[in-house]
Order: structure tokens, then sequence, then C-alpha cells
């Protein structure tokens, strides 16, 4: 058996011909001065330093690439549940306060066909035509609690994803204002239909005055009222005159303000009519100038109560218009924010 020399570095056993050790190049003691062997062991041992080398090497490459796919995995899994929250709100959105605007409207025409608050005014008033006597009670029995349930089902929802955090906020916030905003539109409906809108009231009391030959309760009360609606009418020449004052102070001054007079300073005397109420100085002038069988001035008190509501947001849709209006505003900046993710995703 060939003699063999044991490295005392890493115990490996080498030929007698060689001078360092295969393995780990250490000097052997005792090993033959034979240089070609010498060279041959010390190109062995780098060898087997390079493969451990390159092995290491693609270990390292290897651990990087699979924390790259974790990181990957991760970035989309986060991503998908951000996205997969989207797709929830999208859905709640659709179901809680689409259906809200449903039973509004009484029809299935999605919200997004309307673009403007005039539309949405037309939408809402045209479905109180259609059950003038029961409508606001459909909203208060059937929509009230739609509203209601929107808010609880977005207030359960989960946190949405930081990028969303603020448009949902905002969001959640112009909810309770639809439901609250189509509650004042039900009492709106409820005090006309009762005769305690002072366009109702205007109406009703100006009728008996175009009707009555002879002064009469209300007829008393409706010309007290144009006393005080319209000061210096005395000075007026006669029904022309005064058509066209109230044209100047509904179509070319501020109606929202005139109106607004009309209501706190006057509208009491329509309020409740006196039964035993004695005529004043100035009725018979009054009629005398002022009274015309086509009613003209009704008409024109009609328009002006209907100008001078829409202008100062006072409308029995002004709330509701104006909760809306924030409420689409807030649902589109969720939308955008979606988007911006969906995008960067």
């Amino acid at each position: 058996m060939p003699r063999m020399l044991v490295c005392p570095t890493c115990g490996r056993q080498n030929p007698a011909s060689f001078t360092v050790c295969a393995a780990c190049g250490a000097n052997l003691p005792g090993g033959a001065p034979d240089e070609a062997a010498r060279m041959l062991a010390q190109q062995d041992a780098a060898r087997r330093r390079s493969r451990m080398i390159y092995m290491g090497a693609a270990v390292v490459a290897a651990g990087v690439l699979a924390a790259f796919a974790i990181r990957d995995r991760i970035h989309k899994s986060a991503v998908a549940d951000k996205l997969a929250w989207v797709e929830a709100w999208v859905a709640k959105d659709s179901q809680e306060v689409g259906g809200l605007w449903n039973c509004i409207t009484q029809s299935n025409t999605p919200m997004e066909a309307f673009s403007n608050a005039n539309q949405v005014q037309a939408k809402v008033e045209a479905a109180a035509v259609v059950q003038p006597k029961t409508y606001a009670q459909h909203l208060r029995v059937e929509c009230v609690p739609n509203g209601e349930r929107a808010v609880a089902a977005f207030a359960a929802m989960p946190d949405p994803p930081a990028e969303l955090a603020q448009a949902f906020v905002a969001y959640k916030n112009a909810l309770p204002a639809l439901t609250a905003g189509i509650t004042a539109y039900a009492d709106r409906l409820e005090l006309r239909l009762s005769g305690g809108d002072l366009e109702t009231r205007i109406q009703a009391a100006g009728g008996a005055w175009h009707d009555s030959e002879s002064p009469n309760p209300e007829s008393i009360a409706f010309e007290r009222f144009l006393q005080c609606a319209v000061p210096g009418i005395g000075q007026l020449k006669d029904a022309q005159a005064l058509l066209q004052t109230l044209a100047n102070e509904c179509y070319k001054k501020d109606a929202s303000a005139f109106w607004q007079t009309v209501q706190s300073k006057c509208g009491a005397l329509l309020t409740n009519v006196d039964p035993l109420a004695k005529p004043s100085a100035t009725y018979k002038a009054s009629m005398k100038k002022f009274y015309e069988s086509e009613q003209r001035m009704m008409n024109a008190w009609a328009d002006c109560a209907r100008k001078g509501k829409k202008g100062g947001g006072d409308g029995d849709l002004g709330q509701f218009l104006q909760a809306f209006g924030a409420y689409m505003e807030a649902r589109t900046q969720v939308a955008r924010a979606a988007k911006s993710l969906e995008e960067g995703a």
C-alpha cells in the first residue's frame, strides 16, 4: 500500500508525492519535493475552493430571488385585498344608496344618469306628482329607513385602504344628510297638503279675494297681506303696476330676499284668519285697482314663490339637493382614489 501523508490542517490523506494538501493547500510535512506534484495539488485545491465559492454564490442568488418572489407575492396580496375592499364598497353603494334613490324616485334610473341638481329635482318632483297625497308618507315609511340602513351598513364596513381613508370619511359623513334631506322634503309636502305652506295660503286667500263680491275673512286677510308684502302698494295705479312690481322683485332683484321677507313679516296674516275681521280702510281701493277676473296676480305670486325658494336654496327639495350634491362629490372622490390604486397595481 503506498504511503500517504495526512494533512495537519484539515486531516486529508494525500499521496506521499504531494508537498501540499490537495484539499486545503496547506504544506505537508515529509512530502516528496516533487514540484509537478505540488502544483497539481495546488490546482486541485483551487478548483475545490472555486466550486465552493460558486455554490455559495448560487445559494445567495437563490435566496435573493426567493426574497423578491415572496415580496412580490406579499405586494400582490396586499393590492388584491385593497381592490377587494373597493369591490365591496361599489356593491354596497349600489345596493344601499342606489336602493334609497330608487325608493325616492320610484324608478330604476341610476344616479349616474343625472348630471345636475335641476335634473335630480325634476325626477323627484315627478315621483311626487304621481302620488301627491301619499308620497310624503311613502318617503317616511319606505325611504327614510333605507337611508338609515345605508348609514349603518357603511359604518360597519372594515377600515378602507390608507389611500382611500380620507375620501371614505367624507363619503360616510354625507350619508346621514341624505336621510335628513328627504325627511325635510316630506315635512314640506305635508305642510303644503295641510295648507300651512305660505304659497298654498296665498293661493287660497287670494282665490277667495278674487271670487268674493263682498268682504269675507279670507279676502280681508289677503288684502292685509298685500299691504304688508308690497310696501307702497297704495301708490300703484292698477293691477298691471302691481304685476310689474312683483316681476321686478322676483326677476330683476333678489327673489330669495324678497320671499324671505314676505314669509317672516307677512305670512302670519294668512295663518290664522280672524273670522270676525273687519275690512281695512284700504280694502275698497285695493279691490278697485287690483281686482282681475283672470287672476294674473295669483300666477305672479306662484312664480315668485318658486323663484324665491329656488334662489335661496329654500325650496321643498333644497336640503335634499344640497345633501345629494355632497354625496355625489364624496362618491366621486372615493372612485378616483380607487382608480389610482388599481392603476398603480
